[in-house]
């Protein structure tokens, strides 16, 4: 649990309740947090940042092209040879691909396939979802994010967005999660944002 305002700021850290900031091995490893955001920077440079809920993003200096493997690729700016698995074989299907760097987490709601019962969403559903007061937001020509959208794609949000709309029937807090995450990404990168909360009725 994270305290905020005068307190502390407390996380676990190899099982262990943590202040924040804190340092690893020495000093070669810190954890500091930024508002909602937890960042883990290594001596070399590594920086991986959380926001608590789903969207991860690892940043790695240059000197590491081409020197790394997983579900981030490998780094060498070729995307059609990043889906390569541990042992330098390269798959074609993404999902034994993720499979295959998976590790075990104990989430009992996780599964790598879903035979003969796939989660799908009906047209009219996607047709409600996608529109521009849900995910279709993303995607307005004069929406909160359209200095965005031109410098960061917003696809991939939108795919996620629709599939969690889906899955769980609208559910708001879904769709304001794929909303943040998007936003979140456009303002790391110094890109102005309008208000999206009060449109798409996402609170703080």
């Amino acid at each position: 649990m994270a305290l905020l305002g005068k307190q502390p700021v407390t996380e676990r850290v190899n099982g262990l309740l943590t202040n924040l900031p804190t340092t690893l091995a020495d000093g070669k490893i810190s954890i500091t947090r930024s508002g909602l955001t937890a960042i883990i920077e290594t001596n070399f440079h590594m920086v991986v940042s959380f926001d608590y809920n789903w969207h991860v993003k690892v940043m790695l200096p240059s000197s590491y092209h081409n020197a790394v493997l997983g579900l981030c690729g490998n780094f060498n700016q070729d995307p059609n040879d990043d889906q390569m698995s541990s042992n330098g074989t390269q798959m074609s299907l993404i999902n034994e691909w993720a499979e295959h760097w998976s590790v075990y987490d104990r989430d009992p709601f996780c599964w790598h396939s879903c035979p003969g019962n796939c989660p799908t969403c009906e047209e009219s559903k996607k047709r409600l979802y996608s529109g521009e007061d849900s995910c279709g937001i993303l995607f307005k020509n004069d929406g909160p994010f359209r200095e965005c959208t031109s410098e960061i794609s917003p696809n991939n949000y939108f795919d996620s967005c629709l599939y969690d709309a889906c899955t769980y029937n609208g559910a708001q807090v879904m769709v304001c999660q794929a909303l943040e995450s998007y936003a979140i990404t456009c303002l790391q990168q110094g890109i102005k944002i309008y208000d999206w909360r009060t449109p798409s009725n996402c609170r703080k």
